[in-house]
């Protein structure tokens, strides 16, 4: 989840990284982001806690990247298709990554720096530790 949207799962860096954390996470930022909770509830019902957290991170991904407009709706679009069994979120967390890292190419070609801020703080961290 770290490498489709670094600057979301950024608090996770201090933490134990696990799916207890990631979920928790995830619930956090769909109440940020206009997710209703019964409509979290339900993507956790429908995909499991693994499910439903990766399902809010690449909806809020899409939604800051301008190709969702309602957070909620889509969410609720993904846990409709999961229920009958044609969601493919793996089909869909490759192709944020492969968007991350394209995005990131661009960045470097036209020499701007598109470091997302997540990778900032890991790299900060680490050397952070080392200095101790």
């Amino acid at each position: 989840m770290m490498s489709i949207a670094p600057e979301l799962c950024s608090g996770l860096l201090h933490r134990d990284g696990s799916w207890g954390e990631m979920v928790a996470t995830a619930e956090r930022l769909a109440g940020q982001s206009g997710i209703s909770n019964h409509a979290f509830k339900e993507a956790c019902r429908i995909m499991g806690q693994r499910g439903a957290a990766a399902s809010v991170i690449a909806t809020i991904q899409k939604y800051r990247r301008g190709e969702v407009q309602r957070p909620g709706a889509y969410l609720r679009g993904m846990s409709s298709k999961a229920d009958k069994g044609e969601l493919n979120l793996g089909r869909t967390l490759h192709g944020l990554k492969d968007t991350s890292r394209a995005v990131a190419m661009r960045g470097m070609s036209d020499g701007t720096d598109a470091t997302p801020i997540g990778s900032l703080m890991s790299r900060l961290v680490s050397r952070g530790a080392g200095l101790r």
